[in-house]
């Protein structure tokens, strides 16, 4: 009888089964809560990269045209075809490594100008409100839509060194 007693007062090692289950339903249920805000932030975090990129992007593009332009007395980059051919002249200029011929949406850049006037470069978001973003991110730049549109006017002409 002693030893009956003893064997019942003996308590195993180890979690029972109910506990298990319990653990694993709190788990559970702090999965479900935590792992779509993770995946919220990731994706918030790369559509911040996107617009960076873009607002990057659009201002280079910019410069070098009115790099191009002091470089070349005043005439835009395929001035002749109102710009139609920026990009190919730039590129080809080697003004604008790492810019592809397309914007972070996969769009191509549109990129127009007036011979003397103003330059405008324009890329195509996927939505307004990220245009608006990108926008906010360059100078000089409007939204109609989901299309940021930079406009650039033509840069003063450096006076000469030898006039000075």
């Amino acid at each position: 009888m002693v030893m009956s007693r003893y064997h019942n007062q003996q308590r195993s090692s180890g979690f029972t089964l109910i506990e298990l289950l319990a653990v694993i339903a709190l788990m559970s249920v702090l999965a479900s809560l935590v792992g779509p805000a993770l995946i919220n932030m990731q994706l918030k975090r790369s559509d911040q990269m996107v617009l960076d990129r873009a607002a990057e992007q659009l201002s280079r593009l910019a410069q070098a045209a009115q790099k191009h332009a002091l470089d070349n007395t005043g005439v835009w980059p395929d001035e002749s075809h109102a710009c139609a051919g920026a990009y190919a002249t730039l590129n080809g200029a080697g003004r604008i490594p790492g810019i592809p011929t397309t914007d972070p949406w996969g769009n191509n850049w549109i990129i127009a100008c007036t011979a003397g006037g103003d330059i405008t470069i324009s890329a195509t978001a996927d939505n307004n409100r990220n245009a608006e973003l990108v926008a906010n991110r360059v100078t000089g730049s409007t939204v109609s839509g989901n299309r940021v549109t930079g406009n650039w006017p033509l840069p003063a002409a450096l006076p000469a060194l030898d006039a000075l």
